[in-house]
Parts: structure tokens; C-alpha cells; sequence
């Protein structure tokens, strides 16, 4: 077989369909690919023999991600036809973000239902119709079925879930409540972060969305205390940019808080965790009482 005119990506797409491009640069950039004699190639390869690469690599790999993650334990707290209500602790990603992530509840839902890989061919699929951040723990519903995602996803971008969130915050709050309705975009010079603005605000960059958080103050411990945060909203960060907006940053906010390598208590990722989910018609809740008593009285 003579030398091929496709770029590797190209090549790689055709040989592997469910990868995406990017997928297939990754698997390129990641060593996945190699010649015949083992090195490493480049993701921009053009005019090569196809029996001159190495494809088990990657093969091996697919196949890995397609049986999910066996070492990843998850608490089902609750379990139907069409969801998996689990108790997603914090550490690990909702969705995969790379080729090369496997500690994410996809993984771990390919392993514990293999049924779900077939119902999402796709490689890396989003089976949790709404996301927590990794450090995030708490409830978080995982779709079995291409239909339940798609009915929860809509339940969920059309506002229609309601999300009670356990935080603990660094500062003394001097009232019991705080109501924030403000703007929230992406920070335009740290693309990691979002922030309080407005649209024409030149420190943000669509796009601008609305963001209601109620807080409320629970249990105070000098320096830090405990807060219930209602939303009807899902902005990415929400919690977390509200709280630090307010001057209360969350404890272990490496992203949010400005102070974080002075405080008094380190922590490994924010603690903020999602208790109390309505959504569709029905609640779900999970335990707080270990994340209640992390700094006793």
C-alpha cells in the first residue's frame, strides 16, 4: 500500500469513526500512535504508509474507555429504568474532558451498567444531564437511557430544577440572609474563571446570564461558617462566584479566593456540596451530616 495524502487525523477519524478530531489529535499528541518501530508521531503527519503505524495503542485504549472504570466507587442513592440518583464525591468530573480522563462518572457508569456504553456510542459521552464541579460532591443524576438524558437535560436548560447546596465560607456574615440577582459571565482575562458583571462590562465576555442565590447563614465558627445556597439558576460557578462576590469565599476556593494561600485551613478542592435537588416533578436528596460537622463547634 503506497503513502496516503490525509493528514493523521483525518486517517485516524476514518479508521476509529467515533472519534471526534480533537480526539484524534489527542490520541496523536498522547503517544497513542506510534510508526512501526515505536516513536512517537506527529498530529500534523501527512503523506505516510498506513501499514508504517502502530494503531493497537489506541485500540486498546478506546476499548479500556468503553468498559468504564472499575476502580471508581459511587453511591447510588437512588435507582430507576432511566437514572442512577448517585452521591458523585468530590475529586472526580462529571464528564470527561479529554481522551485521557477516566476518573469521571462516565467511566464510572460504563462499568456499572455496561448497558449505558450502548445506549452512548459516542467515545466520552456526557451521560449527567447537569454537572457539578469536580471538587463539588452531592447529588447528581446519571441517564441510562439517550431518552432520559434528553428529557432531563430539558428540564434542566429550561430553569425548571431547583438546587440547594451545604457551603462552608471563610468571614463573619453580619446578616442571616443574603439574596444575589446579579449578571454572570466569563472573566476575560483568566479564561478558568467566571464573574459578577453586566453586559458592556469590558471585564467580561459573553455570554451574560442571569443568576439568583439565596444564602443563608447556618452555624458560625470565628473565622468561617456554614451556608445553605438556593438556586433556581445553573450558572457555571454560580455558588462559588456569589459567595466570593459577597466577600465570603468558599473554604479550599484555590480559583475564588484571593487569600487562599494565607488561610489558616487548607483543604484539598472548595467544599460545597449539592444536598437537595427538585427537579421533574420529584426530590432528591443527600446526606449532610458528615459535611456539616467538618469544622465542629
Amino acid at each position: 500500500m503506497g503513502a496516503t495524502n490525509q493528514r493523521l487525523d483525518q486517517f485516524l477519524r476514518q479508521r476509529f469513526p467515533s472519534l471526534t478530531r480533537r480526539q484524534a489529535e489527542e490520541a496523536a499528541d498522547g503517544g497513542l500512535v506510534k510508526t512501526a518501530a515505536g516513536a512517537k508521531v506527529k498530529k500534523g503527519l501527512r503523506g505516510f504508509a498506513p501499514e508504517s503505524l502502530d494503531l493497537a495503542p489506541l485500540a486498546s485504549h478506546l476499548e479500556a474507555l468503553r468498559k468504564g472504570n472499575p476502580a471508581l466507587k459511587i453511591v447510588v442513592l437512588q435507582s430507576t429504568p432511566e437514572l442512577f440518583v448517585i452521591d458523585k464525591p468530590a475529586g472526580i468530573h462529571s464528564h470527561p474532558l479529554s481522551l485521557f480522563d477516566r476518573d469521571t462518572v462516565t467511566g464510572w457508569a460504563f462499568q456499572h451498567d455496561p448497558q449505558i456504553a450502548i445506549e452512548f456510542p459516542e467515545i466520552q459521552p456526557t451521560v449527567t444531564p447537569h454537572r457539578l464541579d469536580k471538587e463539588t460532591s452531592g447529588i447528581l443524576l446519571v441517564a441510562r437511557t439517550q431518552s432520559a438524558f434528553q428529557k432531563w437535560r430539558g428540564i434542566f436548560s429550561g430553569h425548571a430544577a431547583a438546587k440547594e447546596y451545604l457551603a462552608w465560607c471563610w468571614g463573619s456574615p453580619g446578616d442571616k440572609t443574603y439574596n444575589v440577582e446579579n449578571q454572570i459571565g466569563h472573566d476575560a482575562r483568566d479564561a478558568r474563571k467566571m464573574r459578577v458583571g453586566w453586559d458592556g462590562d469590558p471585564g467580561l465576555r459573553g455570554p451574560f446570564l442571569d443568576a439568583a442565590s439565596r444564602i443563608e447563614v447556618l452555624e458560625v465558627r470565628s473565622d468561617k461558617f456554614l451556608a445553605r445556597v438556593s438556586c433556581e439558576t445553573g450558572v457555571t460557578h454560580q455558588v462559588r462566584v456569589h459567595c466570593a462576590d459577597l466577600g465570603f469565599p468558599l473554604v479550599g476556593d484555590e480559583l475564588y479566593d484571593p487569600a487562599h494561600a494565607e488561610r489558616p485551613v487548607s483543604v484539598a478542592g472548595h467544599l460545597l456540596r449539592a444536598v437537595k435537588l427538585i427537579a421533574g416533578g420529584q426530590t432528591f436528596m443527600a446526606p449532610d451530616a458528615e459535611f456539616r460537622a467538618r469544622f465542629p463547634s
